[in-house]
């Protein structure tokens, strides 16, 4: 009987991977119990098989509630509003009560639009029990569960069915780590010594915090800049106004520019930060009078890049960094508006600057010429409107 069970538990998986596109959260082949995952519809759609019988209602009782904790740990990283867990058991012999009561939905506790589903496919109830399964999943049942296999036969089907998933796994994994691991963050370190070369310098010849000082050395000053002094956009990217200034921006682009270089690789990653950097200090100079400086607009761009990867790689993004990062962008764009001494046009100017950015050089090995055309159109839209506004 544990043979068919177990021919059963991978029959079930390698046919909704296989057949059906399901991807695996979880494989544990010692326990045998897996973990797939599908948007279907409008709801995603987890399946825990686990090969494991229960002798009283009791304890499958138990083993829900431990699901529905696991549930709630990894609920931010399902993606998805509507989310259905269908927790299929599987082993020969059912409890020994009644245990019926347990197919009733069943709601996870402080989380809105996620329940749980149970099934107990047994010697008796097989058939109902895979159709309720599968009608609940919105998928056809393409395989003969019924059919049981000799012993030897099933053997062979499940090692087969287990190399082909471990191998699933494993490459999937693999493209993950290769998502995260495209180049290396080689000009973060460049623009982390230029940035504090220039600070000391500045510290050397008036101080960072005298505006004649700021002005002289390139921070952006909307009089020069109406006389012709365009450049004062980009050098005021590298120009910091005190050591507190210069050391929040300087992590912020530690942590954030060395994701995005090794996501995007440094020859992406520098069009964005420099794009971002110009559509945030024209942002800057549109909105806001007073002299300004700081790499700000050009680290919001990067927040900006992240963003376009998580549209990109919905799922990845957020069962990785994904609500975090929305959690520190939100805080900064409220901390911005809350603060009147912060420059929130070059924040978010170098937010949509650095989104638009990322959307015309693409990720790797996801180019799409009509889209990166339409991005660069609206970026450069922008930069015009930013300038006219300024202007005039």
């Amino acid at each position: 009987m544990l043979m068919q069970e177990e021919y059963l538990l991978y029959q079930i998986s390698a046919g909704l991977t296989e057949m059906h596109g399901f991807e695996i959260l979880h494989l544990d082949n010692v326990k045998n119990e897996i973990w797939l995952e599908k948007k279907i519809k409008d709801s995603t759609h987890v399946v825990r098989l686990f090969q494991k019988g229960f002798g009283w209602q009791n304890h499958m009782k138990s083993d829900i509630s431990a699901v529905s904790d696991k549930v709630k740990r990894l609920r931010s990283m399902i993606v998805g509003r509507s989310v259905k867990i269908h927790n299929v058991y599987i082993n020969w012999y059912p409890p020994v009560d009644q245990w019926e009561s347990l197919k009733k939905p069943v709601e996870v506790p402080g989380i809105k639009q996620t329940e749980i589903l149970t099934y107990y496919l047994n010697q008796y109830n097989l058939e109902n029990e895979l159709e309720r399964f599968y009608s609940n999943l919105h998928v056809e049942n393409r395989d003969d569960h019924l059919q049981l296999q000799s012993e030897l036969a099933a053997d062979e089907a499940v090692l087969t069915w287990k190399r082909r998933l471990m191998e699933r796994h494993r490459e999937a994994r693999k493209k993950e780590h290769s998502v995260f691991t495209y180049g290396r963050p080689v000009w973060v370190f460049g623009l982390l010594i230029i940035n504090f070369l220039l600070f000391f310098f500045l510290e050397q010849n008036g101080g960072s915090m005298n505006v004649k000082t700021l002005i002289d050395f390139g921070a952006k000053y909307n009089p020069a800049i109406k006389e012709g002094e365009w450049w004062r956009i980009v050098s005021s990217m590298f120009l910091h106004i005190g050591f507190f200034h210069l050391l929040m921006n300087m992590l912020a682009l530690y942590y954030l520019g060395a994701a995005v270089e090794k996501i995007y690789g440094s020859f992406r990653f520098t069009v964005i930060y420099f794009s971002a950097g110009i559509s945030g200090g024209l942002a800057s100079f549109a909105f806001n009078t007073q002299v300004s400086a700081g790499a700000s607009g050009a680290i919001f761009g990067l927040f900006g890049a992240l963003l376009f990867f998580g549209i990109t790689y919905k799922k990845l993004f957020f069962r990785t960094m994904g609500w975090n990062l929305l959690f520190i962008l939100a805080i900064n764009i409220i901390f911005g508006f809350v603060v009147p001494q912060v420059d929130n046009g070059a924040h978010i100017g170098g937010l949509v600057g650095g989104f638009a950015a990322s959307a015309f050089v693409a990720l790797p090995d996801n180019a799409s010429l009509p889209r990166q055309l339409a991005a660069f159109a609206a970026y450069i839209a922008v930069l015009i409107s930013l300038v006219f506004y300024g202007l005039y």
